[in-house]
This record gives C-alpha cells, structure tokens and sequence, in this order.
C-alpha cells in the first residue's frame, strides 16, 4: 500500500503493509460486518525499540469503520527505511500531528482488555 502523509509541511510516500490486514493474519478481528461487541475491547499496541508505544483500536485500522489507513511502512520516497526510521514504522494517514507515527517498530500486540467477571449488582440499601 502506498500512503502519502505531511512530514514537516511537506508530502512523504510510504509503502508498507495495511494494518488491517497484518491484524488478520493473527486473528484480530476485522472486516465483513465491522467490529462490535466484545471485539471493541480488544486494542493494538505497538511497541518501539526506544521503548515509546501506540495504542490504536482494531476499528481504527479498519475500512469499515474508518477511511483513513494505517500502515506499518518499511519504505520511504521508494528505498528502504534508514536505521534511525525503521525496520518499520507505523504510518497513520489522517492524523494532525504524527504522534502515533511511531518509527522503528519492533513488536505489534493485540491486548484484550475484556473481562468475563460481570459487574457486580448494585446493593440495596
């Protein structure tokens, strides 16, 4: 996928894989009829070698939901990402500052965040 983002006022190309679909490879819900229910508490956490990390939704990365695309580029202006960029680096198309724009990306996690207790019935007095 080729992405085109504002780099210090100026457009840089990406090329990389769509998230989504890397998601789906390792089961991470997507597509067909959206994200719903339980799958709303399950985030993706991508991790930097420097230790910085991103939290993002499944139901951002997906077309379904959202338009805007995320990807993890392992490409710049058509050559391979620089030592100080990659070996990846997740891409966000819409974002007004690129805080998630997370470079050298080292590890991408899914964390279930639901629970199967159930809240406790409220205590009549």
């Amino acid at each position: 996928m080729h992405l085109k983002v504002p780099r210090h006022g100026q457009p840089q190309a990406y090329d990389g894989v769509v998230l989504s679909d890397l998601l789906g490879k390792v089961g991470a819900p997507h597509g067909g009829q959206g994200i719903k229910g339980l799958e709303l508490a399950t985030v993706v956490r991508i991790t930097a070698r420097d230790g910085y990390q991103v939290v993002v939704s499944p139901a951002e990365t997906d077309a379904v939901t959202r338009a805007a695309r995320m990807i993890v580029a392992d490409r710049e202006a058509g050559a391979p990402l620089k030592p100080e960029e990659g070996p990846f680096r997740l891409v966000v198309e819409d974002d007004l500052r690129p805080a998630r724009s997370a470079r050298r990306v080292e590890r991408i996690d899914l964390v279930n965040l639901s629970t199967s207790a159930k809240p406790a019935a409220p205590k009549s007095r």
